[in-house]
């Protein structure tokens, strides 16, 4: 399950990469609407298979935050006070594709599109909480800044943000493959790039399995 996880985590990474352009509004510009599919069942087609599943002896089954939980969780984990209105619509919009249950084996792709969407939304809240009254998850970070926090700033992030809403410690991988996934996407001196790192970074995070575990 681990590996899972992780490999989860980078597939979404790239993807985040790739898609966030828009700042103002979380990630609710970047991705395209995922299908109102209910990923409650066992049977979507996209649908992690149990047998794919093996059994390990005295091993805690897994489970992740189902459909109405999410947004309490994930909002609760980075200290946003009140979602937005954006958040609410976007949770609206999404909540038909998130899991019913909360199974491990209901996690789909349609799934995680629509967390990766809410997450978006969330994190802008944050990153707007911060800016009106101090940062918690971002120190140092100026958001109207034009220009890449550097290194450290971003590795800083990535413990407060794992510490937070992972409630362990980021592996040395996993910070590497978020750092390098800001610095390679957001160009060093670009407008708002202080903003859209954030973004990207917490996004990314919050839209990690690791995130939504139970």
């Amino acid at each position: 399950m681990k590996t899972y996880k992780h490999k989860a985590l980078l597939i979404l990474a790239v993807t985040i990469g790739a898609g966030i352009l828009s700042v103002g509004n979380g990630c609710s510009k970047s991705f395209s609407s995922s299908p109102s599919t209910d990923s409650g069942g066992s049977n979507g087609a996209n649908s992690i298979d149990n047998s794919e599943m093996p059994i390990i002896p005295g091993a805690r089954t897994v489970s992740i935050v189902y459909s109405k939980q999410v947004v309490d969780q994930l909002t609760s984990c980075v200290g946003v006070q009140t979602p937005s209105a954006a958040t609410m619509n976007m949770y609206s919009q999404k909540q038909g594709a998130i899991s019913t249950y909360g199974t491990a084996n209901t996690v789909t792709a349609p799934m995680m599109m629509a967390v990766t969407s809410i997450a978006g939304e969330i994190c802008n809240d944050l990153i707007n909480q911060e800016v009106a009254s101090g940062a918690r998850m971002f120190m140092g970070f100026d958001m109207k800044a034009n220009v890449l926090p550097n290194s450290s700033q971003l590795e800083d992030a990535v413990t407060r943000l794992s510490l937070s809403c992972w409630q362990r410690m980021e592996t040395s991988d996993e910070k590497l493959a978020l750092v390098n996934l800001v610095t390679t996407s957001v160009g060093a001196t670009e407008a708002s790039a202080t903003r859209k790192a954030a973004l990207m970074l917490c996004t990314s995070m919050l839209s990690s399995l690791d995130a939504l575990l139970n």
